[in-house]
């Protein structure tokens, strides 16, 4: 064929060539070549580039622990042969492994030995011969009598069976005996063998307790040398659950990296080596190979790098919780508790947070059923003047430094609106029915009933109270309100009213009644109202050119407003609604989600926004968002404590066998725990071996209130219920007094349950049938109770009370029979320092756990049973 110009005859266009029939190659050339790019790029970025952490940090592990392990193997080596040159050559690891080597030599030339082996071998063989056949006939026999049991049941003719059957049984019966003979004479020279063993044995043991510990290091080194580089993960399969109920699935892998948390021995180490603080009380029940490190500290569990598990990432709903703020992981698990141990700071943001009544303004899962914190206001107007009352809401902290009150920063226009309100509704309310008159006091007598009567249990005053013993811990101490100052607050004849009946005033009081005659309390409002500073002037309320009527209808505005209801109770607001945010999953707000205003003076971060706002309550308010949470003057120690609380308010669910069970016994724990708090027991009661600080102002023992560690197992519930009820004197010198809380029945029988639970008591309820006594056991504790004279310490009644200081008085024993436990009157006269240690009740029948008569468990049960029978003189 001719040729012909290229040029007259162009390529086709790709475009006009079908896609069939294309050419691919060069793409598929470049694509390949790019995917294995990228996949090598992928597995270098992996394993070389980001995994470099964890492998790091494990390589670095194993050589700090065989350092450590073969420091250890040295220094037991080095003291092994400073002691051996003290020791006799024979003594030595040189010298017992020659005695060892020349025995077992001797042991392999001694023909009895070699004898002895052929012996055993022998009889072990014919022995395993006879085991065999009486295996076989039984395998046999077995058969056969299944199948005459089948016979039996289907009526069928049993003679041929029952014939074979007993024949093979009479094979097994005869071989028994052979067996047990060469059983015995098998173990005979098995113990000949031992005997000749023995010599070699012994010195090999000498050898082997001189080395031990050095070979087993030696063989932990040897496995840390053998020891893998691999990722190390714990998976929670059912751990938390999602809004649908569904689990998610946790991959923890923090152990990767930090290997030494659950070992002793690496307490001193560097991180991520270091021991866990605290590894024996919380991995007792947190082990973490179950548990992993993440649902106590968050975090992004199935990180590899120390950035992504240690720093917030982008989309990571719950990053690592920071050092202070780990305590609020506990909150997922045991919500709401009112003792948490080893939760010390949990614990405490938590009472903080009952004290103050966050939960008057904020809705809180789990909070919202509790009273009001502050006074009833029904009443206000009957109790303080107006002027006091408006310079108390514009700064509470002017008259009483420590309160819990808020300051609100109410211009003046708002606070006296407030004070025309909050009077007004209290104007036409009945006052108290409280006496008309009182008689004049002492200030002297007063101030020493004060100290005396218990008032110092939960008040503070000049310088005296809980509070004053441990003023780290005033603010959770202080029960009520600091009267340093009441003087320069109240009337004579309202705190005369007060003290005789707090409950007229406010049904819903705390305050008690400490039964005070009309003497008593006149003293004591004499010697109150000498607290008063002459400097201290409240601050003159303003005129306002507005009607009264508009006045008071600001106030209540002002009132609805601020929800001043959410801790006060006020006529016609009991059914508000809360004035500001849920808080239930508040924690669980993402950064993005929180406003920070103009503040540039603290971190972008959740907890950077939450120790601002605790520390200063309007930080982030702008001329366009108002904001009116009050100031609380929190410490810096209380805001962390509280921004820890708030983080742990994220609403995340676990499933509930990782929820700590509430038993029986922790239900009414924590039941009872509640209202000991609520009431303030522990200000004069040691109770769970806290509190009890009002005993530091009494210096005699023996008028101090009762430890109440072990009172479940003490006293008998229904005395304990009507003692509650209605307290009666048990130790007529105290000048203590149990007050009359008013206490309803379900709140006596909470406590009353708490106590038993605290020790134990799963019968709580006994009932002590003195006439089923034996005689002669209550005749025979007669007369050990005359013998000890028991009674120039006890008393029987008021009159018997013996002449003598408190510190050597006990209790009246007239009332042991409706008010103790007769298993705990035992105890207690076996070893009363291990009941109550420091008690002056010497041991009369034990001594250091030695009995001082053969018959000392019998004279102290006639002696209860004498206790059990006696009556009131």
């Amino acid at each position: 064929m001719p040729d012909h110009d290229s040029a007259a005859f162009p390529s086709p266009r790709r475009m006009d060539i079908p896609v069939e029939k294309r050419p691919y190659g060069v793409v598929f050339f470049v694509c390949s070549l790019l995917l294995a790019l990228g996949t090598l790029w992928a597995v270098a970025d992996e394993v070389i580039v980001r995994r470099h952490d964890w492998k790091d940090a494990q390589r670095g592990f194993n050589q700090y622990e065989y350092q450590m392990v073969a420091a250890r193997r040295d220094s037991l080596v080095t003291a092994l042969e400073e002691t051996e040159k003290t020791l006799d050559p024979s003594q030595t690891r040189a010298g017992l492994t020659q005695e060892v080597a020349a025995a077992r030599h001797d042991l392999a030339g001694n023909a009895d030995y070699h004898a002895a082996q052929s012996e055993l071998s022998d009889r072990e063989l014919a022995l395993f011969k006879v085991n065999r056949t009486y295996q076989f006939t039984k395998s046999i026999y077995d058969e056969k009598f299944y199948r005459l049991t089948e016979a039996k049941h289907a009526g069928l003719d049993i003679a041929d069976l029952t014939t074979a059957t007993d024949r093979l049984k009479g094979q097994m019966d005869s071989l028994l005996p052979i067996i047990r003979m060469m059983a015995a004479g098998r173990d005979s020279v098995r113990h000949r063998i031992e005997a000749l063993e023995g010599p070699v044995d012994s010195l090999a043991g000498l050898l082997q307790g001189k080395t031990q510990e050095i070979t087993r290091l030696n063989e932990r080194l040897a496995a840390i040398r053998k020891r893998t580089i691999k990722v190390r993960q714990v998976v929670l399969s059912d751990y938390e659950e999602d809004e649908f109920r569904n689990p998610i699935i946790r991959v923890d892998r923090c152990q990767s990296c930090h290997l030494g948390i659950n070992k002793p021995e690496f307490a001193d180490a560097p991180q991520p080596y270091t021991t866990h603080p605290r590894r024996d009380d919380y991995f007792k029940k947190h082990p973490p190979d179950q548990f992993g490190c993440t649902p106590c500290h968050d975090g992004q569990g199935p990180a590899l790098t120390v950035e992504d598990a240690h720093r917030p990432r982008k989309f990571w709903e719950h990053p690592m919780l920071a050092h202070d703020m780990v305590e609020g992981g506990c909150q997922k698990c045991h919500a709401n508790r009112v003792r948490l141990d080893h939760a010390e700071e949990l614990m405490a943001a938590q009472k903080k947070l009952r004290r103050w009544g966050c939960f008057g303004c904020h809705e809180i899962e789990g909070y919202n059923d509790l009273p009001k914190v502050a006074p009833r206001l029904d009443k206000i107007a009957t109790k303080v003047t107006a002027s006091w009352m408006y310079d108390w809401i514009k700064n509470p902290r002017n008259f009483r430094p420590d309160t819990r009150m808020p300051n609100f920063r109410l211009p003046d226009s708002e606070a006296v609106s407030i004070v025309s309100y909050l009077r007004s509704v209290s104007a036409d309310k009945p006052g108290p029915d409280w006496p008309k008159s009182h008689p004049a006091g002492d200030p002297a007598n007063g101030a020493g009933l004060v100290k005396s009567v218990g008032c110092l249990g939960c008040h503070q005053i000049d310088g005296l109270g809980s509070g004053a013993v441990h003023p780290e811990q005033a603010a959770e101490i202080n029960h009520g309100p600091n009267l340093s100052r009441i003087g320069s607050k109240m009337s004579a004849d309202w705190l005369f009213g007060w003290l005789k009946n707090p409950r007229a005033y406010n049904p819903d009081t705390r305050m008690p009644s400490l039964r005070l005659t009309d003497q008593e309390a006149a003293d004591i409002v004499a010697y109150l109202l000498t607290l008063r500073e002459d400097s201290y002037q409240p601050v003159a309320q303003p005129a306002v050119d507005r009607s009264p009527d508009y006045l008071v209808k600001q106030g209540e505005y002002w009132v609805r407003t601020y929800g001043c209801f959410g801790c006060h109770q006020i006529p016609g607001m009991e059914n508000e609604n809360k004035v500001s945010v849920s808080l239930t999953a508040f924690g669980a707000k993402d950064v993005s989600e929180l406003f920070f205003g103009d503040a540039t003076d603290i971190p972008q971060t959740w907890e950077g926004w939450a120790l601002g706002k605790m520390t200063n309550s309007r930080r982030y308010e702008t001329k366009q968002v108002i904001q009116r949470m009050p100031d609380f003057a929190m410490s810096d120690e209380d805001a962390h404590r509280m921004a820890m609380l708030l983080r742990s308010f994220d609403a995340r669910r676990v499933f509930e066998q990782y929820r700590e069970p509430l038993t029986d016994k922790l239900s009414r724990q924590e039941a009872g725990r509640k209202l000991v708090e609520y009431y303030n027991c522990t200000g004069c009661h040691e109770i769970e071996s806290k509190g009890g600080d009002i005993r530091a102002y009494i210096a005699d023992r023996g008028f101090q209130p009762p430890v109440l560690n072990g009172e479940g197992a003490k006293v008998q519930s229904d005395w304990l219920f009507a003692f509650l009820k209605n307290p009666s004197p048990i130790r007529p010198w105290v000048k203590v007094r149990m007050p009359t809380f008013g206490l309803t029945g379900p709140e006596i029988t909470m406590i009353s349950q708490y106590f038993m639970a605290n020790s134990d008591v799963n019968a709580p309820f006994l009932f002590v049938r003195t006439d089923e006594l034996d005689p002669k056991s209550v005749h025979k504790g007669r007369d050990n109770f005359e013998t000890l004279k028991c009674q120039s310490c006890h008393v029987l009644s008021a009159e018997s009370m013996p002449q003598r200081g408190a510190a050597s008085l006990a209790p009246n024993l007239a009332m042991a029979h409706e008010r103790l436990r007769p298993d705990w009157i035992v105890q207690w006269l076996t070893d009363p320092q291990k009941v109550d240690p420091g008690t002056n009740m010497p041991s009369f029948f034990y001594s250091e756990g030695q009995k001082m008569y053969e018959d000392a468990d019998e004279q102290i049960e006639a002696l209860r049973d004498y206790l059990l029978t006696l009556k009131p003189l």
